[in-house]
């Protein structure tokens, strides 16, 4: 069964053709970066079976339910950006994309299903436990992962900057309370060098390990693995799923659908689209739209709104996002 979507923006999906190089993901020494930074691992639970049931257990419906979403924690009643950048973008390299990959079982097409443009199930809640409190963002499942457990966010969701991580656990397609397709504990992240607490609106992206499901499944198996563009280009047709809209409601999917992104005026590090989320879509994906109005990969997660609430903006995956995919990829 899947979840619908609910639209922030009700756009048209255009028809819009990508030129990428494509390249399919089989290792991680295949995948080359420029950056000279080399990005960290961040265990939360490592290998240990009693850190997944532990994470299990805590998160109970009520408690998913009652999560606050990271952005009213970190920044109450705004999801605005108090900086303004001048960064540049680095030197052009070459696009490089990870190319998508269907679930384990099968089940996961990537194609248009019933009404839907995308797999529901390849995106999820991520429930997050910290000294501070519960509380909320959004990932998606990408491909790359050696067990299909491989995910996509934002850094400042899993940072301790705000108070220290105790456990995470990511529900695909989750809505109000429900877990209809498992729960993952959150082992490992890789944030991307670069992202500071005290410069967080660069390279606010991050790539999870999980553990295997309380009956053994990985996220690759129950739904779509997304695949990955690096260094594409922001003038593009993309559609951006989070949960979380401007009304607050975060118990579900939502989607700006098939709109023209661009270059954020603020930071060129940054992709930009003219349509808002809420707090809790954080770390929720950018998908390209291809030239069928479908959306598979990957190019850029929620960072937070821009100039003055009025668009959306996330760090435009490149060499940095890649290095960090790469030791996601080795850690997985």
């Amino acid at each position: 069964m899947r979840s619908s979507i609910r639209y922030a923006f009700l756009g048209t999906v255009a028809v819009a053709t990508v030129s990428l190089t494509v390249v399919p993901a089989v290792n991680a020494a295949t995948l080359t970066s420029s950056s000279a930074s080399e990005p960290d691992v961040v265990m939360l639970g490592g290998q240990s079976p009693d850190y997944d049931a532990t994470t299990r257990a805590y998160w109970t419906p009520q408690r998913m339910r009652e999560a606050v979403p990271l952005d009213d924690v970190v920044a109450p009643g705004t999801r605005g950006e108090g900086e303004k950048s001048t960064a540049a973008a680095g030197p052009a390299s070459p696009p490089t994309v990870i190319l998508p990959a269907e679930s384990k079982s099968g089940s996961g097409t990537g194609a248009r299903v019933e009404t839907d443009p995308y797999d529901t199930r390849s995106v999820g809640k991520l429930f997050i436990r910290q000294t501070n409190g519960n509380v909320s963002c959004t990932a998606v499942a990408v491909n790359g992962g050696k067990s299909g457990n491989l995910l996509a966010t934002a850094t400042h969701c899993l940072s301790p900057d705000k108070g220290k991580t105790e456990n995470a656990d990511y529900v695909p397609a989750y809505s109000k309370g429900t877990s209809p397709y498992d729960s993952f504990p959150v082992r490992a992240y890789v944030p991307t060098a670069g992202w500071t607490p005290g410069h967080p609106q660069q390279h606010d992206a991050a790539f999870v390990v999980t553990a295997p499901s309380v009956n053994g499944r990985n996220p690759g198996d129950i739904g779509y693995q997304n695949g990955l563009a690096f260094n594409n280009s922001p003038d593009q047709r993309v559609t951006v799923v989070g949960y979380g809209n401007k009304a607050g409601d975060t118990e579900q999917q939502y989607g700006c659908v098939g709109v023209r992104a661009f270059r954020d005026p603020s930071d060129s590090t940054r992709i930009a689209v003219n349509c808002v989320f809420g707090p809790g879509a954080s770390g929720g994906p950018f998908f390209v739209t291809d030239d069928q109005g479908v959306y598979n990969v990957v190019t850029a997660v929620i960072r937070g709104s821009a100039g003055n609430q009025t668009r959306e903006v996330g760090p435009l995956f490149g060499d940095s996002e890649l290095q960090a995919y790469n030791t996601a990829v080795a850690t997985s």
